[in-house]
């Protein structure tokens, strides 16, 4: 009975002890250290709790803050107390980690890694979890009670220690292509292929990613992710050549090294200044060095393109004949070394020495000064090239080079508009015109014509007598026959009729014999004989009298005065005052 009684006693006064001396229960991570006589292994006798009590055993936290590393290693929160934000003997259900404001407003930057982007948005237990913990150190720690699913510690700023290695360890820093905002668009701003071993010029700048880095199995397949069973193969690849990625359509009859020749700009435009076409059998010179290279090796497009075995002893083997067998009868055949060179079609080589020499046209005076095509006009040549079967590779038109007719109007047009006809048909043209200039005239009016130039006729300008008038065109053309050759016809008849007498009929119109009175030297002085040609012979005085005092001028059949010649009366009363005052009259 004593025995019992000494036991609840010292129960009750255990308990007593331990009321009076424990604030309150202790947190469930810290329950090991409940009872007094664990107090020593937090507390010091007499003072404070010390922080190295705490860090003997909160060992993973003691290393970080000697290294300065994370949350408790930062200058501001390793100068703190332990129990400044961890309190305990606040009972078992009690969270000793008191986030202040909240877990939800955790500065992270605090730990030594900043959150950006999307990390922002994250919950806590995304990242820190037990999956995800890669530190040894704290994984070994779970036998000491360390809840690895509570724990913040152990985490990795490594991303794969988090996310699913996409590309299977081919690259070491996620951050060189990719950022926090968005994993998929990022890639194209951010990473750089001119700062790799192979980077992007010409054409490949456009390519898509996809054609060069294809998707390829994956043999390791991970059971702890969702992802594909492919992915991406970035590298290693082979770019030392052209042909891991291209087909050579050479063959190899050129070598692996296209670079000699292609650039990335375009497979088809050709490094002219690398490839040295005189190394060839036939060397480039003039024009073909500018010439695209497939017009010569791959003219047509639906068939290989050929290289080697290629005619070129003649142009026709590459070019269309431009004149259509015009020239095939000549000496040379008509090869085009005659009248081209590689330096360019036009202008031909063609000289006017050998267009006397080498043609039935000499040229000689403006013709030599003629351009080519002015007499040399293009004519359709559809026609005879579907006659050949051959390709055109030219002009769809042909130059006129042999001509039917080499008279002056097979070229040019007869502006006199058939008032020489009769000539034209000889090719007489040569008769009034020279070659060294159309206006140059050799025409001879006295062998010529019907009408002898004489007198002040041979200085009369031309046009006063052929004038511009209307030939069945709107433009006026110089009328040169048919031209009566009667005086009337150019001369207005000054006299009004007064000779009417001197005409005589031809089969067209009345002529007037003016050279009864007038010669073709002057109009004036007249010839007229007074004694043969007048009813009025002169005698005495008479011939010393003007003739304005007896041929006055009046108006005869119009407003002008005009010198009256007849009739005139032959009295003389008719031109003197009567003296006599009519004594005379009855006599």
């Amino acid at each position: 009975m004593k025995h019992f009684l000494h036991t609840i006693l010292s129960v009750m006064t255990a308990w007593s002890l331990h009321a009076q001396f424990s604030p309150g229960d202790l947190a469930s991570s810290h329950k090991q250290l409940e009872g007094i006589q664990q107090c020593t292994q937090c507390h010091d006798l007499g003072k404070k709790i010390d922080d190295a009590r705490c860090l003997d055993c909160h060992t993973l936290i003691k290393t970080r803050i000697a290294n300065n590393k994370g949350f408790h290693g930062s200058t501001e929160t390793k100068n703190k107390a332990c129990i400044e934000c961890h309190h305990d003997h606040l009972g078992r259900d009690y969270a000793m980690i008191q986030w202040k404001p909240s877990r939800e407003k955790f500065d992270h930057k605090q730990t030594g890694y900043i959150l950006e982007g999307k990390h922002q948005t994250t919950q806590c237990e995304v990242c820190h979890k037990e999956a995800f913990i890669k530190d040894n150190a704290v994984r070994a720690r779970t036998g000491d009670g360390l809840l690895l699913n509570k724990t913040f510690l152990g985490l990795s700023q490594d991303c794969r220690s988090c996310h699913f290695d996409e590309h299977r360890d081919q690259f070491d820093q996620c951050l060189n292509c990719h950022d926090f905002n968005d994993w998929k668009k990022s890639s194209d701003k951010i990473f750089d292929h001119n700062k790799s071993k192979y980077p992007l010029t010409g054409l490949h700048t456009k390519v898509s990613c996809k054609k060069c880095h294809t998707s390829v199995a994956d043999p390791r397949q991970k059971a702890d992710h969702k992802t594909d069973e492919t992915y991406f193969k970035y590298r290693p690849l082979q770019f030392a050549n052209c042909t891991p990625c291209h087909a050579d359509p050479h063959q190899n009859r050129f070598g692996q090294d296209c670079q000699k020749c292609h650039l990335t700009v375009s497979w088809k435009q050709i490094k002219n200044a690398l490839f040295d076409h005189r190394q060839t059998r036939y060397p480039l010179e003039g024009l073909h060095i500018t010439v695209r290279c497939e017009k010569c090796h791959q003219p047509d497009t639906k068939k290989a393109a050929v290289y080697k075995n290629m005619n070129f002893s003649n142009c026709t083997d590459c070019h269309t004949d431009a004149h259509a067998g015009q020239l095939t009868q000549r000496s040379d055949q008509g090869r085009c070394e005659t009248c081209h060179d590689v330096n360019g079609f036009r202008p031909s080589r063609f000289t006017i020495s050998m267009h006397a020499t080498e043609s039935s046209y000499p040229l000689i005076g403006a013709h030599e000064k003629t351009d080519c095509n002015k007499c040399h006009i293009k004519a359709n040549a559809s026609e005879f090239l579907r006659r050949t079967g051959i390709r055109p590779r030219v002009d769809s038109a042909h130059v006129i080079l042999k001509f039917k007719e080499k008279t002056c109007q097979s070229c040019h047009i007869d502006i006199h508009r058939g008032q020489f006809a009769d000539k034209l048909k000889s090719n007489d043209c040569d008769i009034c015109h020279k070659t060294t200039t159309w206006k140059d005239i050799v025409f001879d009016h006295q062998k010529n014509s019907d009408f002898k130039l004489i007198g002040k006729h041979e200085k009369t300008p031309c046009e006063k007598c052929h004038p511009l008038v209307d030939v069945d065109t709107e433009i006026k053309r110089t009328l040169y026959k048919p031209i009566p050759t009667y005086c009337e016809h150019c001369h207005n008849d000054i006299h009004e009729g007064q000779f009417a007498e001197y005409k005589t009929m031809t089969p067209s119109h009345p002529k007037t014999d003016c050279a009864k009175c007038h010669s073709n030297d002057a109009f004036k002085p007249a010839i007229f004989d007074h004694e043969k040609q007048s009813q009025f012979p002169l005698t005495g005085a008479h011939i010393k009298v003007e003739c304005a005092k007896c041929h006055i001028r009046a108006r005869i059949t119009s407003d002008t005065l005009n010198v009256v010649y007849k009739p005139i009366s032959t009295e003389c009363a008719a031109c003197h005052p009567d003296q006599h005052e009519g004594v005379f009259q009855q006599r």
